[in-house]
């Protein structure tokens, strides 16, 4: 999005984006004024829209301006009662003529690591512990809260994941039998996050050209972006293209075009942090950093 270029650089303006992989992002120029639209006034080489800019190809625009005082209200009526934004696209220079071809790509990852978290036995353990002090809470003894939870224990966190039986799996004190190991169908499928997540791949690609003279001036520009987002299942892909022309027949008649197209789509997950349909169950972070590391993925019989 190309507004969030202006992130931190014009007072009093707050813009807050989510991960969405399109940058569709929220702008606040006056802080909210109404329980209605708070988004400002769009202004694109003149025209009036409402709509958000990540439809804009960044490659295409020549200068961004805001506009949030008085001002903005006697140019542009009520409708820039929450400020405007002014956007100038690229124009053909005078003279000369050229073609350009810009590549990008890059990569996204997650910056900063997850805290350590307990791993399959560790959880074992501080369940049975867990379990025998509530037992003897409860007025059990510790001999019998300790038999007790040897035989229940299985049955309280769902599912048994070793190789021993299930009132074999603790010894006396609480720890996991010497041998007890995880059994191989379950060992490569307790992490949730690697269904989820992925490294995130940008490219893009831009093709522009130009030609003018002191009569007239044209410019094209096509633009390709793809991007993969962190997570699975958040991609956007968009192909934009624009075509500026301005002619002056007479030194009294001077006339223009501007065109501009855009297709795009996006797939955004629904339950991704950030979403409106995000919750406890559906945001895949949430689950993965909440749920109890010995049960798998995928269902095993």
């Amino acid at each position: 999005n190309p507004v969030k270029a202006l992130q931190g650089r014009v007072p009093g303006m707050n813009i807050t984006a989510d991960g969405n992989p399109s940058g569709s992002a929220t702008v606040r120029i006056r802080g909210i004024g109404t329980l209605n639209n708070n988004d400002p006034l769009y202004i694109i080489d003149g025209v009036p829209t409402k709509a958000g800019m990540h439809e804009l190809n960044g490659n295409d625009i020549e200068s961004i301006q805001v506009l949030k005082d008085a001002a903005s209200c006697a140019l542009y009526g009520s409708r820039a009662s929450n400020g405007v934004i002014l956007i100038t696209t690229k124009k053909a220079k005078k003279q000369g003529v050229s073609l350009q071809l810009d590549i990008r790509h890059g990569f996204s990852a997650r910056g900063q690591g997850d805290y350590e978290r307990m791993n399959a036995n560790q959880f074992m353990e501080t369940m049975w512990q867990g379990y025998r002090n509530q037992l003897i809470s409860n007025g059990s003894s510790p001999e019998e809260a300790t038999i007790a939870t040897n035989n229940d224990i299985i049955s309280k966190v769902g599912i048994n994941i070793y190789n021993k039986a299930d009132n074999a799996l603790f010894d006396a004190n609480g720890h996991l039998a010497s041998d007890a190991r995880i059994l191989d169908g379950y060992k490569d499928d307790l992490d949730w996050y690697s269904p989820y997540t992925r490294n995130g791949h940008r490219q893009e690609y831009n093709l522009s050209g130009e030609s003018g003279n002191e009569k007239n001036r044209i410019r094209f520009s096509l633009g390709y972006l793809n991007e993969d987002g962190y997570t699975r299942k958040s991609d956007f892909n968009r192909l934009s293209g624009s075509l500026n022309a301005d002619f002056t027949p007479r030194p009294w008649l001077k006339t223009g075009l501007s065109l501009g197209g855009t297709h795009q789509k996006t797939n955004w997950d629904i339950g991704a942090a950030g979403s409106a349909q995000s919750n406890n169950l559906s945001n895949a972070f949430y689950f993965a950093r909440r749920i109890a590391p010995i049960y798998p993925v995928h269902l095993h019989y």
